[in-house]
């Protein structure tokens, strides 16, 4: 039975175990996006406190909205653009505030959050002076394009969408070459478990990679099953519904609403945030252990340093006029339709455990890696053996 386990595992192996190693690899490098990023864009989000009072709310969401005029003269050039026959490079919709985020820690900056993804404006909530507009690395999303998609760009319709196929049919491949790898690494006798185990270094080159393979793929095998499991429900919407029904939940996949913001040419409405710094103290005070609050009109948001879910918050809804508190939803209370697709995501990039399972998810897709070149390897030496006989 082995033998048929050898010959899927080998099989499977040989075509995917390139597109495995783009995965891995890439995989690798997104784990800790955010720490680069805050690194690459530490003046804009660090402030001086000095002893000063942070600016209420609605004065930073006033100062980021009139910001937001010097951004007319790239949508004039746009429009410039189109006039002469060339395609816009982003979508018609304007550019519009969308919520406020407060970190608990006084040396970080507010975030402005606007309408379009991953994009913010940073605000000094002591001085006033908009820090800079913060938009994704460029590398960053060149890289998870090659992660998703092997750098194709998404279609415009619902048409097929080969690069994102590839990824996903073969990390399903992948799931059954862990499967049978399992299958082949389980020892016939107890006696052979401690070298099924264990790493040799003193017997030669073909040895190390051999035990390499074999020893560190059952190592990290858990940590790439769970990783490859939560990524298919990114290729896949059958996958995911499936998953979520394991724990009696439905998924539905969200429709984003744009923002609307009257015809084409309209300046972009102006929030009402006259309240939000009402909102945002009271959570402050019975939340004192937060993280960030993030406000927008009649929403808002805490979340915490915890270990799980990291996109968990406890939800609440308030009178937009007032800023009284009108409905508080508990994370541990939501539905499990609310919870799984940031726990999904936090299992995926394995920041459920902060900088230790992000470290242990580079150890581990560093294995992801290695496994696909140490198989080659394996492959080619006893391919080439056979050969000479």
């Amino acid at each position: 039975m082995k033998k048929i386990f050898k010959n899927i595992h080998v099989w499977l192996a040989i075509p995917i175990g390139i597109v495995f190693v783009i995965i891995s690899f890439t995989g690798g490098m997104l784990l800790f996006e955010d720490e680069i990023t805050a690194v690459a864009q530490a003046d804009m989000r660090t402030v001086e406190r000095n002893g000063k009072k942070a600016l209420p709310a609605d004065k930073v969401m006033a100062i980021a909205q009139a910001h937001l005029a010097t951004l007319e003269t790239a949508n004039t050039a746009k429009e410039k653009q189109k006039a002469e026959g060339k395609q816009a490079k982003d979508d018609e919709e304007p550019i519009m505030l969308k919520s406020l985020t407060i970190a608990a820690d006084p040396t970080q900056a507010y975030k402005v959050n606007l309408n379009k993804k991953r994009q913010a404006l940073y605000v000094n909530q002591y001085t006033g002076e908009v820090k800079g507009k913060a938009t994704r690395l460029e590398t960053m999303t060149t890289i998870q394009s090659l992660h998703r998609n092997l750098l194709q760009k998404r279609p415009k319709d619902d048409s097929f969408f080969l690069g994102k196929a590839v990824i996903g049919w073969s990390v399903l491949m992948v799931l059954l070459i862990f499967i049978t790898g399992f299958l082949i690494w389980l020892p016939s006798k107890a006696s052979m478990l401690k070298n099924r185990l264990s790493i040799n270094v003193t017997k030669g080159w073909r040895r190390f990679w051999y035990d390499l393979h074999v020893a560190g793929g059952f190592y990290a095998l858990t940590f790439l099953l769970i990783i490859a499991i939560t990524g298919l429900c990114y290729s896949f919407p059958w996958w995911r519904s499936g998953l979520y029904s394991l724990v009696g939940a439905k998924y539905e996949k969200e429709h984003k609403e744009k923002a609307q913001a009257g015809e084409k040419g309209d300046k972009p409405r102006t929030l009402d945030a006259h309240a939000w710094q009402k909102v945002a103290d009271q959570l402050a005070k019975t939340n004192p252990n937060y993280k960030t609050i993030e406000v927008s009109e009649g929403e808002a948001k805490v979340s915490f340093d915890r270990w799980g879910n990291q996109h968990a918050s406890d939800n609440y809804t308030f009178d937009n006029q007032t800023g009284k508190i009108t409905k508080a939803e508990r994370y541990e209370n939501q539905k499990a339709e609310k919870q799984l697709g940031g726990l999904i995501y936090s299992l995926h990039v394995c920041s459920w455990g902060g900088l230790f399972s992000k470290i242990l998810g580079l150890l581990v897709t560093l294995i992801g890696v290695i496994l696909p070149i140490t198989g080659y390897y394996l492959w080619a030496k006893r391919t080439l053996r056979k050969s000479k006989k």
